[in-house]
């Protein structure tokens, strides 16, 4: 399904009410829409939405797009559009390569739930969830799973929970791990942007390291250009 026909979809739904409640709660997450443009033969490019949103976040200054610029893949495949019905979410998680976050909501209502944790003696890993870490933090068992985890991992810790409501934004840390709901009483729609800051620009360097030396253990697996390439990084 393309998030095209998503998007019809989920309308349709809201449309029907009630006629629609099969059970079932769908999510458009983590929709790349500054990358959908991206094609073999390679498309002009677009502002769309990126232009609409600038001049942005005044306090999430990305230092990979002012090294890169903003038209660059890894730059623009931080850019998502999240759309869900009432009751959908994510589980627990941490954004990607240890950047920050942040999202802005455009409509609905979302329940978040964070987790700052720190192992004992633990590097930052390139993983989006930790070895062991509780997959639902909103469930009535999550409080026993998380502490059992965090125990387990002698991990200094502190956990919050909050509303987004619409119009408002919220900062995600970087490597945080935290989850989602949707609330309220229709579908939300927000835009989600990561970057990278001198605080996290550290954490951001190790995860990449650690996600080049994974590509390079496939290498003998791979065709000689795509080896070529990865060694050039």
């Amino acid at each position: 399904m393309t998030p095209q026909e998503a998007l019809r979809l989920l309308r349709s739904r809201e449309e029907m009410g009630s006629l629609a409640d099969d059970g079932l709660c769908l999510y458009i997450g983590a929709w790349e829409y500054d990358a959908d443009d991206w094609t073999a033969g390679g498309a002009a490019w677009s502002q769309g939405l990126s232009q609409d949103l600038k001049p942005g976040v005044p306090f999430a200054q990305c230092m990979v797009k002012e090294e890169l610029g903003e038209r660059h893949e890894l730059v623009r495949s931080l850019r998502w559009l999240y759309i869900g019905e009432v009751g959908s979410g994510t589980s627990a998680h941490a954004d990607p390569l240890a950047s920050h976050g942040w999202m802005w909501l455009a409509a609905g209502r979302k329940d978040w739930r964070f987790v700052n944790w720190k192992a004992r003696g633990a590097r930052q890993r390139c993983e989006a969830v930790p070895e062991g870490a509780p997959k639902d933090l909103f469930e009535s068992s999550s409080c026993p799973e998380l502490a059992s985890w965090l125990q387990k991992n002698e991990a200094a810790h502190e956990a919050w929970f909050g509303e987004l409501n619409t119009g408002e934004l919220i900062f995600v840390p970087s490597a945080i791990l935290h989850s989602v709901r949707n609330r309220g009483t229709r579908s939300s729609i927000a835009v989600s942007h990561n970057f990278v800051d001198s605080t996290c620009v550290d954490a951001v360097l190790e995860c990449l390291q650690q996600a080049l030396s994974m590509l390079l253990e496939e290498a003998p697996q791979l065709g000689t250009q795509q080896r070529e390439a990865y060694l050039k990084v």
